[in-house]
């Protein structure tokens, strides 16, 4: 990979790094989670049993809370933060996700 992407992730991630939200939602966390892992929005609302407009505002709320203001609130951006954020912010979404698996 070329020095300069290589660079650009790095800051990147930077930015995300500093963006901690411990206080998001349960359901924007697992909103995101679900996206990070591929679902559609209508597949979210299929698991939760609301509509895809819900998971669609869902979704809407916490990608504004979770992009740095100088970015843009994309599904990208929100991936890379879910990403970034697996083992602390997003911890305990991944739990409760885990035990409606085994239900």
């Amino acid at each position: 990979m070329e020095p300069a992407v290589i660079r650009a992730i790095e800051e990147r991630r930077g930015l995300f790094e500093q963006d901690h939200r411990p206080d998001l939602p349960a359901r924007q966390r697992e909103v995101l989670l679900l996206e990070y892992s591929g679902f559609e929005g209508d597949e979210i609302a299929s698991l939760f049993g609301t509509s895809k407009q819900t998971v669609k505002n869902q979704l809407h709320q916490a990608r504004m809370a979770v992009v740095p203001p100088s970015l843009p609130a994309t599904r990208a951006n929100a991936t890379f933060w879910t990403g970034v954020h697996w083992g602390c912010c997003m911890a305990t979404a991944f739990a409760m996700l885990e035990v409606l698996a085994s239900a």
